[in-house]
């Protein structure tokens, strides 16, 4: 992967897209020395949220399709309130607040 910093991004985008392009991996833009972006050829960038699309797609149904196997089963949990839930689930940033 190619690294640059802004301020090659500044003097010389075109360059910069070109290669994004035509070498199809993506330039990781560095401002002050820390990670700010990522050039990324257009089509690289659709295809890679379409995959993402579809991933989330898949894992949703997956999750809703094992709740159901686990409600049909009568392997469901039930809880008294949210916060159980949501304790449970370790989504607490401390002992009172979701994340």
């Amino acid at each position: 992967m190619k690294i640059v910093s802004i301020t090659d991004v500044r003097q010389d985008a075109t360059k910069l897209i070109k290669h994004a392009q035509t070498v199809g991996e993506p330039v990781l833009v560095l401002q002050r020395s820390k990670p700010a972006a990522y050039l990324v050829d257009a089509r690289q960038y659709e295809a890679m949220q379409e995959d993402l699309k579809r991933l989330r797609h898949a894992a949703f149904w997956g999750d809703v399709t094992a709740a159901s196997d686990e409600y049909r089963t009568g392997e469901g949990r039930v809880y008294d309130d949210a916060q159980s839930l949501i304790g449970e689930l370790g989504l607490l940033a401390d002992d009172s607040q979701p994340r």
